[in-house]
This record gives structure tokens, C-alpha cells and sequence, in this order.
């Protein structure tokens, strides 16, 4: 697959399918063909993030999900966001792509821990962009979604919740300032104004 992708090759899936499109096995079916639509190629983690879906990349990837924005343009629509299919493995690849290795932020839990986290969430309009998400293990990524910490933006220190402390959450970096690329500030902002409340 990977070859083809750097070559320029089309991939076809032929799959036995009945009238309605559906996968049978059985008696009578039929071929269907599907054209393969990579969505990222992503040498640092190994991955090779592709689709079957008729839409092919633009039934993934909204197009407001561009460099330098973390916010899905006010122009799309909630119908046209909730119609997309959210792929969270091109998002976790553009977030590994933009960090360069797949570790969390935090401390030094292993790879296979390792997930790709929002800073401005999906359900707020957050894009898919790199710049939007942090590497977390885990534990981290759900202490962050549940407000037990942010990250100051101005300082890329890690604030604990009121009545918690960096120990208890078993943070080994008291800040972000080690990531060659920081996330981008105005997302951090914005998750810093409502955790702030």
C-alpha cells in the first residue's frame, strides 16, 4: 500500500456485496470495486491511514481542518460537521507528525499508551489540525478531559485543579517548554478561559 501511495498507484478493493451494497457471503454476490483514498502517510508512527468510503478523503477530512486553525470555520454548517466522519486516526497522525515522536507530554509512559487528545474538543467545533491536539498517555488524557489540569498558555505550565497537585497526578514535566513545536497558543487559550471558570 505504501508503495502505491508513493508512486502515485491507484488501490482498488473488490468485495462480494449484494444489491444494497452490503457485504454477503453466500449465494449470489456480487463484485464491488471501492477506490482506496489514503488520508495520511505518516512515517514516524508506521501508519498508513486509508479509506473505503465512497466520499473518499472529503468524507474525513473537513476542509476547514487547515493549518493555523483550530476552530471549524463559522461558515460550516452543524449538518455538514455532523455528516463528516471524524477520523481520529488522521488526527493522530497529523498530531505525531507535528510533535515528531509519540510520547506523552507528561511523563514517560510507553508508545502503546500514547493517544491524541483535542485541545479545543470536537463537540466545541475543534478542527483535526495538528496544532489543536497534544500527545497524552491515557491517564493524562482523561485527567485533562475531566479538568484536573490545563495548561497555562502564556507559560506552558501545567496547573493542577484546585485540591490536586502535580504529584497525585503523576506529572514528570511540570511544563510543555521541552516540545520543539508548541501547540497552537490560541487553542490553549480558549481551553484556558473556560477551565478558568
Amino acid at each position: 500500500m505504501r508503495a502505491a501511495l508513493d508512486l502515485g498507484l491507484p488501490v482498488f478493493l473488490i468485495r462480494d456485496t449484494n444489491l444494497k451494497g452490503e457485504v454477503v457471503e453466500g449465494k449470489g454476490p456480487r463484485r464491488r470495486v471501492d477506490r482506496v483514498e489514503f488520508l495520511e502517510d505518516n512515517p514516524i508512527g508506521r501508519n498508513l491511514v486509508f479509506t473505503f468510503s465512497l466520499g473518499g478523503r472529503g468524507a474525513y477530512l473537513l476542509p476547514e481542518d487547515q493549518e493555523g486553525s483550530c476552530f471549524l470555520a463559522r461558515e460550516t454548517s452543524k449538518r455538514e460537521v455532523q455528516n463528516k466522519k471524524r477520523s481520529q486516526a488522521a488526527f493522530r497522525a497529523a498530531v505525531i507528525s507535528r510533535y515528531g515522536e509519540k510520547r506523552c507530554c507528561l511523563c514517560d509512559a510507553p508508545p502503546e499508551v500514547i493517544e491524541a487528545a483535542h485541545i479545543v474538543p470536537v463537540s466545541d467545533d475543534g478542527s483535526d489540525w495538528g496544532g489543536n491536539g497534544l500527545l497524552l498517555c491515557r491517564n493524562h488524557h482523561a485527567l485533562y478531559d475531566l479538568g484536573r489540569w490545563c495548561l497555562d498558555p502564556e507559560h506552558l505550565e501545567v496547573v493542577p485543579a484546585e485540591g490536586h497537585d502535580l504529584t497525585a497526578l503523576q506529572v514528570m514535566r511540570s511544563n510543555i517548554r521541552h516540545l520543539i513545536t508548541p501547540p497552537y497558543k490560541q487553542a490553549l487559550e480558549w481551553r484556558w478561559s473556560r477551565w478558568a471558570k
